[in-house]
């Protein structure tokens, strides 16, 4: 395995799920963790079981991203970017109309 410690990694999607689980793994290899998702609370619990630094973003508002993309850049280029925001759509496709859609391709699509 590549060695981690000391590199610095960018988690998206880190408040719950997957990216939380890759979060809480990557920091446990000695990874500096930059965590971003939507749930404040959430993420300040994993920045503190890990001493990595949150930040709050909706990677479908480009402001957000925007601002999100200065943040991480202020501290150097990540060596490790796992992207799992993500968000789903449920029912038939038949009824599902392009506003829908929009979301779910800015955070699955786009947002990477």
């Amino acid at each position: 395995m590549t060695e981690l410690r000391g590199a610095l990694a960018l988690v998206t999607g880190a408040s719950s799920g997957i990216g939380r689980a890759s979060a809480l793994a990557l920091a446990a290899h000695g990874c500096r963790l930059l965590a971003c998702g939507r749930d404040e609370q959430r993420l300040a619990d994993v920045a503190g079981r890990t001493g990595g630094e949150w930040f709050a973003a909706d990677l479908t508002d480009a402001a957000q991203t925007a601002a999100l993309s200065d943040t991480v850049a202020g501290h150097g280029v990540p060596d490790v970017v796992v992207h799992c925001a993500g968000i789903g759509l449920a029912g038939p496709v038949e009824q599902t109309d392009e506003e829908s859609l929009r979301p779910v391709l800015a955070v699955n699509l786009l947002a990477p």
